[in-house]
């Protein structure tokens, strides 16, 4: 195996979950903008009793809450953005499922962050029918289910994975501890036996000498 293709898979290795993380958002990004650009102003059945599109601009958060603040909604975006990714540089403890939880989480609040700087508010479409419920978009379902599984991780797995890796390491430590202590064992054997030898070889000469 050539030197380069050993460091391009040392590269993807070291970067494995940033790398599902923009894949992730990068399937978001597209579903999420392409299906607001398509259905953007349009109201349409779907599935009947279950799911209609009808186009609404939100200027607001969730629920509407915080309508018409557009600047306080663009800052409040751009610092739960920034705080995700300074929480994933210094989080240690990583897999697959928790870079899919963050793929979804911050690709979602990227898209809609995108529409209020460049629209002034947020384009949804998709209504539920069986529930009194906000109209949505792709979006909010990647933030929504990110939240979830980051819920499940940080609570169920992330515990298991450390507790799994204090064990491993204990382990490790306890293997060099005992190597250490068998060399040091052998080293002082070795020093004794050099010593009786050097004893012999004096009394030997001191009964030639006599």
């Amino acid at each position: 195996m050539s030197k380069l293709k050993i460091k391009i898979q040392d590269f993807f290795f070291s970067f494995r979950y940033v790398t599902v993380m923009l894949l992730i958002g990068l399937i978001v990004a597209f579903w999420d903008f392409t299906l607001k650009y398509l259905l953007d102003g349009k109201t349409m059945p779907a599935l009947n009793g279950i799911f209609s599109i009808f186009s609404t601009h939100n200027t607001g958060g969730a629920w509407s809450i915080f309508s018409d603040a557009t600047g306080v909604l663009i800052t409040f975006s751009i610092i739960f953005i920034l705080a995700l990714l300074i929480f994933n540089m210094y989080l240690n403890t990583k897999n697959y499922f928790y870079a899919i939880s963050m793929g979804l989480l911050i690709s979602g609040a990227f898209c809609n962050l995108y529409d209020r700087i460049a629209f002034g508010y947020v384009r949804d479409f998709i209504n539920l029918e069986f529930i009194n419920f906000p109209i949505f978009n792709i979006a909010d379902i990647a933030i929504c289910v990110g939240v979830f599984l980051l819920a499940i991780y940080l609570l169920f797995i992330m515990p298991k994975i450390e507790e799994k890796n204090n064990i491993q390491a204990h382990a490790l430590s306890k293997k060099f501890v005992d190597a250490y202590i068998v060399n040091s064992k052998n080293i002082f054997s070795k020093e004794k036996d050099t010593d009786q030898t050097k004893v012999k070889k004096t009394n030997k000469k001191v009964k030639n000498a006599k």
